[in-house]
């Protein structure tokens, strides 16, 4: 009888978490990217949740691929709109690297060619602020943040064409 009870609450278990991760996936060009809309994570938590789905975390490098995702995002109304309540605020891959005293793609290693900055950031506004998140006041446009703060997160890899 124990067996049976552990055995249905370990199932409920795993249907409640997939539920929690739900996600919605599109192609655009050559990557597939996940939209972790169900579940927050700090920075480090999210890159490490996109490793282990064989993903890196969201390196919105181009002008061309944030409008797309803009517009994606638009379109299934992942958008921050804070007069209801809902916070599609996402990690990026960006992170600020002391030593080289840049903002760079951690999925990467490369520093940034093209920058989406919403007007006066990024400003460390605590010091402290070293992740890149994007959709925060304005979808598809960066600011810095705390990487300790928990938010939605796009993972990305290649898809064989």
């Amino acid at each position: 009888m124990f067996l049976k009870l552990y055995i249905l609450f370990t199932l409920l278990a795993v249907i409640a978490t997939y539920d929690k991760v739900a996600e919605t996936s599109v192609v655009l060009g050559s990557k597939r990217f996940l939209i972790v809309d169900k579940l927050k994570l700090p920075w480090a938590q999210a890159v490490q949740y996109c490793l282990d789905m064989n993903m890196t975390l969201f390196a919105p490098h181009t002008e061309e691929l944030t409008k797309q995702l803009s517009e994606f995002l638009n379109e299934i109304e992942f958008v921050y709109k804070p007069n209801i309540g809902n916070d599609y605020i996402f990690w990026t891959s960006g992170k600020y690297d002391q030593k080289r005293n840049e903002f760079i793609w951690h999925s990467t290693g490369d520093q940034f060619n093209y920058t989406n900055w919403l007007t006066n950031m990024p400003d460390n506004w605590r010091g402290d602020e070293l992740c890149v998140e994007m959709g925060f006041r304005e979808v598809g446009k960066w600011n810095d943040n705390r990487c300790r703060y928990k938010r939605h997160f796009i993972c990305e890899h290649l898809v064989e064409i």
